[in-house]
């Protein structure tokens, strides 16, 4: 799996939900591979070294998501094997993307190394962030269809991470992200909020009516209910960021039910962020508005109805159906 004379990366989890259409060795693309086994014998390392928790998520893992590359120095750690490791990274994002899997709670090992004399050896070791679905969404199984379509995001992300261009894109971005890693729900609403300003630019001062006029004339199917929806997600963003308890934010709700309520808007705030970029990164077209402040700026400046059908009808998400 692991030929003599390359260097490789790995994520590997424990206890993910991986679908049956997913044979053993499952090649994604010509330097990328998931598998259902470690692409190492983790015996071959002695457990003073990996620590036998650590080699026991290796042991065990029955997901990974591998890439190789050809090497000249595979003995050696350098600047090959950090290339290796964003390309799964990002991988793992274009997954998460479409749905964050519950796996084993201590989260996931990163590997990397070379394979110089027929055995690959494991020179780079590290635990990986867990990141969380919100509460009671769905649960999410990886199938091929989730793996093919994550490769495309990913290189679509490689592209825009390439170069000084889609600054405020990727600020978003890496606030979604940084909300799927925090297992606080009013922690996690506040940074999806955050993510989608990243491409509504709401102007200082009228920023909660912005979001709620842009989300609901673009991103969401628009009727009174989604309108109060947004209200009340950007309400409890703006009392956690000025560290109020979010629950407060819900004045209009009964005290007993305010819970419920945020821990829904908390589910539609996760999957608005990651159908929104999702979407953004797919639309070559969209994707080029968003490159540069100007574009941005551009882009809202156009009627409601214009932009409506920039981004697509059938894009729009029913906020209802997160229940």
């Amino acid at each position: 799996m692991i030929p003599t004379g390359y260097k490789y990366a790995c994520f590997l989890f424990k206890h993910f939900p991986v679908d049956q259409d997913v044979p053993a060795e499952h090649q994604i693309a010509e330097d990328l591979w998931a598998l259902r086994r470690p692409p190492i014998d983790p015996e071959h390392y002695w457990r003073e070294w990996l620590g036998s928790i650590r080699l026991d998520a290796v042991r065990e893992a029955n997901f990974v998501l591998l890439a190789i590359s050809p090497s000249e120095t595979p003995d050696i750690v350098d600047g090959e094997n950090e290339i290796l490791v964003r390309r799964v990274d990002r991988v793992f994002h274009g997954l998460l993307l479409q749905g964050v899997p519950i796996y084993e709670p201590q989260g996931g090992a990163s590997l990397s190394g070379g394979n110089l004399r027929g055995i690959p050896d494991v020179q780079q070791l590290a635990n990986l962030e867990r990141m969380y679905p919100s509460f009671r969404l769905p649960m999410v199984s990886i199938g091929c269809a989730q793996l093919a379509r994550a490769e495309r995001l990913a290189r679509i992300l490689a592209h825009i991470e390439s170069g000084e261009d889609w600054q405020r894109f990727r600020r978003g971005f890496s606030a979604l992200f940084r909300g799927l890693r925090d297992d606080d729900g009013g922690r996690r609403l506040r940074l999806f909020v955050q993510a989608l300003e990243g491409l509504i630019k709401p102007p200082v001062g009228r920023s909660e009516r912005t979001f709620v006029h842009r989300c609901r004339t673009t991103f969401v199917r628009a009727n009174l209910v989604a309108e109060q929806t947004l209200h009340e997600m950007y309400k409890i963003r703006s009392h956690v960021e000025h560290l109020h308890p979010p629950l407060e934010a819900l004045t209009d709700i009964p005290p007993a039910a305010r819970l419920e309520y945020a821990q829904r808007r908390t589910r539609q705030g996760e999957v608005l962020a990651r159908i929104v970029f999702t979407h953004a990164l797919e639309s070559a077209a969209l994707l080029e508005m968003f490159r540069m402040e100007e574009g941005i700026d551009a882009f809202w400046s156009r009627p409601d109805d214009e932009r409506a059908e920039l981004w697509g009808e059938g894009e729009r998400l029913d906020l209802e159906s997160i229940q």
